[in-house]
């Protein structure tokens, strides 16, 4: 006979699934090299121009397009992560193709002196990929019922040192794809420039399955809680936003360029489907069973985004190419959620308060730095580049992410096809829940390494 019931909280919405602090920056951190130029120079194309996917981060590379042209691109990704969990575990990431790029610009050539062209260009860029796999498994003291968000009237306290058999899967798919209206020109040789409007479409989908099981002396314990239990929650955010961009390049003596671009913040019109499952197998002790679905609507503002280059265009006999350094400034403590608009609900209002002043205290600024170079041989090109993208929290167990990249191409008068790869590590740290006690609190070490092989193909005319 089971001696007495546990009560679940009903903790939707005490328990927030969309709307976090990780959330706040997947959806501010961008990549700009969805064409396999800019990717095989780590992004880094700031000062530069003439490609499309740049166009994404400095606008002013419209300005240095001779010619009309449509390019299209396609990705590869793959990877793999490892996880320490009391247990050390490898997850390969399956292969996958994706789209990456499609853009078309026109040039007009002006008979101004001064004025040498004005061009416009419409395409989409894909700006974030959120593809990851993460399995871990091990065997350490606590469990979930700790966490009084989802169980109260527990006292775990006699069973804190026995170690508990968990497994943990958290699978992550889905983008952000920028549909972009640029325009750009040239003035005497000397002054690129470019505005952009941007409408990022987002997509992300993440499903998180948790479990624990009992060792048999505790499954035959009476006083204990539970033989094993399931907690699962599975999410989609969709949406749509819009932001501005400008950028100018400066062109000094000896071919020297110095560029700056800034970012207005993307406003977005979000909605999150969210449905949570949490069951406990107990012989002595009833758990009601937790199954919620539901939907909710809000806004989120992303930071704005400052960027300063600086490159090089040289010649040397049959070898040509250029060398650039960018450097880009985020303040993610500038995030915001808005949930009053969608809601007037006087949880949905508190809960907007507490999530905005986590993004001022748990986030930072951050700097990013990156550095490429394209070296042309005849209508050969060949590329390398490499990155160190600043963590965006302010607390430990999270790095700065190290981006590597490569690539090669061929450039004839009216057609050139790009290959490029690139390589990102990055560690942190995941809590699957947070007890009571916070420093009870079970902590998975990820490190994870993505590969991603992109393929751009144009036309000029």
């Amino acid at each position: 006979m089971k001696k007495y019931i546990i009560l679940n909280l009903i903790f939707l919405p005490l328990l927030v699934f969309g709307q976090t602090l990780e959330d706040a920056v997947r959806y501010s951190r961008s990549t700009y090299y969805s064409t396999a130029r800019t990717m095989g120079v780590a992004g880094a194309f700031g000062a530069m121009g003439g490609d499309f996917g740049a166009i994404s981060y400095n606008p002013a590379a419209l300005g240095n397009y001779w010619k009309s042209e449509f390019n299209v691109s396609f990705g590869l990704n793959n990877g793999y992560s490892k996880t320490d969990f009391g247990k050390k575990n490898k997850t390969g990431l399956n292969s996958k193709f994706s789209f990456e790029n499609i853009g078309f610009v026109t040039n007009s050539r002006r008979k101004s002196e001064k004025w040498i062209s004005l061009n416009f260009a419409i395409g989409m860029n894909k700006t974030s990929s959120f593809n990851s796999t993460v399995n871990a498994s091990g065997r350490n003291p606590g469990s979930i019922i700790e966490d009084t968000r989802l169980v109260s009237g527990i006292d775990y306290t006699p069973w804190n040192d026995v170690p508990i058999d968990k497994n943990l899967t958290i699978f992550e798919s889905g983008s952000i794809n920028e549909l972009l209206f640029a325009l750009g020109g040239n003035f005497n040789k000397k002054f690129i420039f470019g505005v952009s409007v941007g409408i990022p479409f987002l997509n992300y989908y993440t499903e998180r399955d948790y479990n624990e099981e009992a060792p048999d002396e505790l499954k035959q314990d009476d006083d204990f809680y539970f033989s094993n239990l399931t907690y699962s929650e599975d999410y989609t955010t969709v949406g749509v936003g819009a932001n501005l961009k400008a950028g100018i390049v400066y062109i000094l003596p000896k071919d020297i360029r110095i560029g700056f671009a800034m970012h207005s913040p993307t406003i977005y019109s979000l909605q999150d489907d969210y449905d949570i499952n949490f069951n406990v197998d107990s012989r002595n002790y009833d758990f009601d069973p937790l199954d919620n679905s539901g939907y909710f609507k809000y806004k989120f503002k992303t930071p704005w985004k400052f960027i300063l280059s600086s490159g090089k265009l040289f010649k040397s006999g049959d070898v040509a190419g250029f060398i650039n350094f960018d450097a880009e400034y985020v303040n993610y403590t500038s995030s915001r959620y808005n949930f009053r608009k969608s809601s007037s609900d006087p949880y949905d209002i508190e809960n907007e308060k507490i999530q905005n002043e986590k993004i001022r205290n748990d986030l930072k600024s951050a700097f990013n730095f990156r550095a490429g170079s394209e070296f042309a041989y005849k209508k050969y090109r060949f590329r390398i580049g490499g990155g160190l993208l600043d963590t965006p929290f302010s607390a430990g167990g999270y790095q700065a992410d190290i981006v590597y990249s490569f690539g090669i191409g061929y450039r004839a008068n009216n057609y050139y096809i790009d290959f490029a790869f690139l390589g990102t590590n990055n560690s942190y740290s995941y809590y699957p829940y947070v007890a009571e006690q916070t420093e009870r609190s079970p902590s998975v070490d990820i490190k994870k390494h993505d590969n991603k092989l992109t393929v751009t193909t144009g036309f000029k005319f």
